[in-house]
């Protein structure tokens, strides 16, 4: 497990024998994104069906705005078990075909780019990237853990059964994970709040809400040790949960995207930010990301082509010290 606040950035076979240590600066607002999707009908056997609006929060979760109603091929879709990876991609499961498919989806119109084929018979309704990298699921249907590889969407490893007060426990389908920057992994299931030891699958209850319905939670870097998480039994709040010392529930937003009661829904961010200098956000720190950058740079400065991105250093000028500063972080590996 890599230390808190830090990665490795996979390098070029071009770089081969160089190893990039990134340290991770804070990350901007805007990083925590969410889905809801619509409550079904009494009797229909099922939970939640579409539509699946995707929405974005700030770090405060004191300000949503909606990115989009989650398609696949253009067509609605069920999706839950969302998760944010520490290169920025958001990815998620749609529930179809009696089973799961990990998805990406885009951030700017919530549109679904499938990753692998259906996984039958699973229902991923929770998800989080751990800090060495995995994209953790709940497979609520075998109530288990699973990891799942982000760049196939096939399992990988052995899934692990979870455990509490030395009895097995089976997740509800409103569950989620997630990880604090320093790796502790909670899960939230119900109105509970648990901690995880994920090598035995034991979980220690944390907290208690009885009566609420907790479907989505998640951590920034911005506040590592608040967890954000969305309550959909009663009016589809998104509340905040300091856990580090534990304290006691704060509201942020109450009743969002009023138009439909929620059926699920989940929240996903990451603890970790992007390094800046992988320009082209592809997880490879290579000549691309150097190449790029110089042409962003000089097709702002001459007019050419403008490149807003050339302002590294963000105080609204590209000037040769922005072209300075991205190379020296280049070579320096962050």
């Amino acid at each position: 497990m890599k230390g808190i606040g830090q990665r490795l950035m996979r390098v070029a076979p071009g770089l081969a024998g160089v190893t990039l240590l990134l340290a991770m600066p804070a990350l901007a607002s805007g990083t925590i994104f969410g889905l809801k999707s619509r409550a079904t009908s009494p009797g229909s056997g099922e939970v939640s069906e579409p539509p699946t609006v995707m929405f974005a929060l700030d770090d405060a979760a004191t300000t949503l705005t909606t990115v989009g109603t989650v398609t696949l091929a253009g067509t609605p879709v069920d999706a839950d078990g969302m998760a944010v990876s520490g290169s920025g991609q958001v990815l998620a499961f749609v529930l179809e075909g009696g089973g799961s498919r990990l998805v990406r989806l885009d951030t700017g119109t919530a549109a679904a780019t499938p990753i692998g084929a259906v996984l039958p018979g699973m229902e991923i309704r929770g998800a989080a990237f751990g800090p060495g990298g995995d994209l953790v699921v709940i497979d609520v249907s075998a109530g288990v853990f699973r990891r799942v590889d982000p760049a196939t969407g096939e399992p990988i490893g052995v899934a692990s059964s979870m455990q509490f007060a030395g009895i097995p426990y089976i997740p509800s389908d409103g569950s989620d994970v997630a990880f604090r920057a320093d790796g502790v992994c909670f899960l939230c299931d119900l109105g509970a709040v648990f901690t995880v030891d994920l090598s035995t699958g034991v979980l220690t209850r944390a907290f208690s809400a009885p009566g609420q319905f907790f479907a989505g939670a998640a951590f920034t870097a911005a506040d590592p040790s608040t967890l954000t998480l969305y309550e959909v039994n009663f009016t589809d709040d998104i509340v905040a949960l300091p856990t580090h010392p534990l304290g006691a529930l704060v509201p942020r937003l109450a009743d969002i995207l009023s138009e439909f009661n929620a059926g699920r829904g989940d929240l996903g961010a990451s603890v970790v930010a992007p390094c800046r200098v992988d320009f082209n956000g592809d997880t490879i720190l290579d000549p691309d990301d150097l190449a790029d950058f110089i042409a962003c740079y000089f097709g702002e400065t001459s007019g050419a082509n403008p490149c807003a991105a050339a302002d590294f250093s963000g105080d609204g000028t590209a000037d040769p010290d922005d072209l300075a500063d991205f190379i020296a972080g280049y070579f320096a590996g962050c």
